[in-house]
């Protein structure tokens, strides 16, 4: 807080750190800075920071990048759902649809939990 006006600064005003330094990087390098930066959780320039500095990484403020493959796989199923739930209006046997359908919601949790990692 600045005592002299009685506001709060914004974090980008309060910044310890007032220099910036940028290099240059071709591709390849430049996605494995990135995917090690993902996978440390922090944002490339923090992660050259310390790789650099050769101090310890900070804990991770990011959530890591979330696999593609394993999010194409939950819209895949979010997709089957739909096609449940369609199911489900024009069916004369709901429950067995239904039955359905709640297996696809557990899979589908299951699979989220998966791509962030966790376990449900």
């Amino acid at each position: 807080m600045d005592e002299r006006k009685g506001i709060c600064l914004a974090g980008s005003e309060t910044r310890q750190r007032q220099k910036a330094i940028s290099f240059r990087c071709d591709d390849a390098e430049h996605e494995i800075i990135k995917a090690m930066a993902d996978f440390a959780g922090v944002k490339p320039a923090t992660f050259c920071r310390s790789q650099v500095l050769n101090k310890p990484l900070p804990r991770a403020a990011r959530h890591p990048a979330v696999n593609q493959k394993e999010v194409a796989r939950l819209i895949g199923q979010m997709g089957a759902l739909q096609i449940s739930l369609e199911n489900i209006c024009a069916a004369t046997d709901g429950k067995a649809i239904l039955t359905d359908i709640q297996r696809d919601l557990s899979d589908i949790r299951n699979a989220a939990f998966q791509a962030l990692g966790r376990k449900p």
